[in-house]
């Protein structure tokens, strides 16, 4: 996965405070078996979506508010300083019907049916194997030091279950800021004056973490993507 180079001490510390908050404790990945891999032609993807109480935010002030606090309590004093600019984007999410949950599990059945040969689709249909969704972490943050274009941020975790209600695939990946193929940036008063760009860098955010996790589900156990643990 490629990703932009940090620059500064501040990108830095931002970058302990995002991967502390991204590598939040989820389940250990699973690798599926050829064997199960080889039974597998539909998949049930659960529309319920798991989503964290609160969205991640990241800009300009909270780079500040990391600079001088650290490492060790920027998280809270980032989190203390971008209250308002969550409250404002979270109020324009909800006015504007942008759902995070319903556009991730979109998105994962439409990158993986393209990715495999296996047809995955999102409602209650019978199907071979249901995969579950639940999203640790996601926001908006930037990239480099005390940048102001701000970037969607996906951290998914994928449960795969057979039709016994085993678990055959588990894996859990990132869309991060700093993400190369991360483009869908803009700066806070853009997402605000036109929220219909928060859905598009969602979308776009769900599209890079659901593409490495149909690299995951391909890949034999031994070559499959870094986790996070």
């Amino acid at each position: 996965m490629l990703i932009r180079f940090f620059n500064g001490r501040a990108t830095a510390l931002v970058a302990i405070a995002l991967a502390s908050s991204l590598t939040a404790c989820v389940a250990p990945p699973v690798a599926i078996t050829p064997t199960a891999k080889a039974a597998i032609h539909t998949v049930r993807v659960n529309p319920v979506v798991k989503l964290p109480p609160d969205m991640l935010y990241m800009g300009p002030a909270e780079g500040v508010a990391m600079l001088v606090a650290g490492p060790l309590l920027g998280q809270q004093a980032a989190s203390s300083t971008g209250t308002s600019a969550k409250a404002q984007l979270a109020a324009e999410m909800q006015a504007n019907h942008i759902d995070v949950g319903e556009i991730v599990a979109a998105e994962f059945a439409k990158e993986a049916s393209a990715g495999t040969s296996i047809n995955f689709a999102v409602g209650s249909a019978p199907a071979d194997a249901q995969v579950e969704l639940a999203v640790n972490v996601y926001g908006i943050a930037h990239a480099h030091t005390l940048g102001s274009t701000l970037y969607p941020i996906v951290n998914l975790s994928v449960t795969m279950k057979a039709a016994d209600g085993s678990v055959i695939w588990q894996a859990t990946h990132v869309a991060s800021a700093q993400n190369f193929e991360n483009k869908e940036g803009h700066t806070l008063e853009e997402f605000l004056k036109n929220p219909e760009l928060l859905r598009q860098s969602f979308i776009n955010g769900s599209d890079i973490v659901s593409r490495i996790m149909v690299q995951d589900f391909m890949a034999p156990p031994q070559s499959r993507p870094g986790h996070i643990s």
